[in-house]
């Protein structure tokens, strides 16, 4: 997919043109040296729509506004980086005023002396107009941009200040959460060792029910073991004693013992 073709809009384009035709006079075709001519191009390209470009595209521009002017590629890069330098320039100026004016020192006064060189080459390619009401004129314009500048930088600050504001109480509230989720967290550290402890007795306290029980299964199953030996021992010495009872009885029948009545044929049960 090809990329959109880079265009001006109306309104820009019209104000490109006012601020060029003072630049096209200072510096006509032909001139060997282009480094003044892309400077003040660049500045005016800036003016007009507040950003800066690429150098194929300040080509592309001079070519369409200011043809017959070739710098070389080089030139618009290191005037770019220029421009670049002393828009950052005039920011920390700005944001220098707002916040502590006593130390706004290098920075504001390079902003002051680079517009009043500004004004005076702009008044010197004017010869129709009187060069003092030229430079007076430059100078509030310059102050008016000045000033415009500095209300967006303050009210820029007052925005980063109430957002810093808004993330500090949301930061010191996260904390404050942090924290209780810690205590939380530490009362639930102390509430599982406590239930680790109680369960390793229960566990300890298991084994050892355990181990009672099958000392005691084994104390019964011993104790019932003799119980049986001795049953089938006290078992086997009554079977001989009835042998022997039953062996002196024979013996004593034969002998004319009487036979008791209860165990004699046909006699009462």
């Amino acid at each position: 997919m090809s990329r959109p073709a880079f265009a001006l809009s109306d309104d820009q384009a019209r104000r490109l043109i006012v601020e060029l035709e003072p630049i096209l006079v200072a510096h006509p075709v032909g001139a060997r040296d282009h480094r003044a001519f892309v400077r003040a191009f660049i500045a005016a390209v800036y003016t007009a729509t507040g950003q800066t470009f690429s150098p194929v595209l300040y080509r592309r521009l001079i070519g369409v506004y200011a043809a017959g002017r070739g710098p070389s590629t080089s030139t618009l890069q290191q005037e770019k980086i220029a421009i670049e330098e002393a828009l950052a320039q005039e920011a920390r100026a700005g944001r220098v005023l707002n916040t502590d004016a006593g130390s706004a020192g290098a920075d504001l006064g390079e902003v002051v002396r680079r517009s009043v060189e500004q004004a005076l080459a702009q008044s010197a390619v004017a010869p129709s107009r009187t060069p003092v009401m030229a430079v007076d004129q430059m100078a509030l314009a310059q102050r008016d941009y000045l000033q415009a500048r500095l209300a967006e930088m303050e009210q820029a600050l007052l925005d980063s200040r109430a957002q810093a504001a808004r993330l500090a109480a949301e930061l010191q509230a996260a904390q404050a959460v942090q924290t209780l989720q810690a205590e939380r967290i530490a009362i639930l550290d102390v509430q599982q060792a406590t239930l680790v402890e109680q369960g390793a007795q229960l566990v300890n306290e298991v084994a050892e029910q355990r181990r009672y029980a099958l000392k005691s299964i084994d104390e019964v199953r011993g104790e019932t073991r003799a119980w049986k030996e001795r049953c089938a021992e006290l078992t086997a010495q009554l079977e001989r004693s009835k042998q022997i009872l039953e062996v002196f009885r024979q013996a004593a029948y034969a002998r004319g013992a009487s036979i008791p009545a209860s165990i004699q044929l046909g006699g009462p049960v």
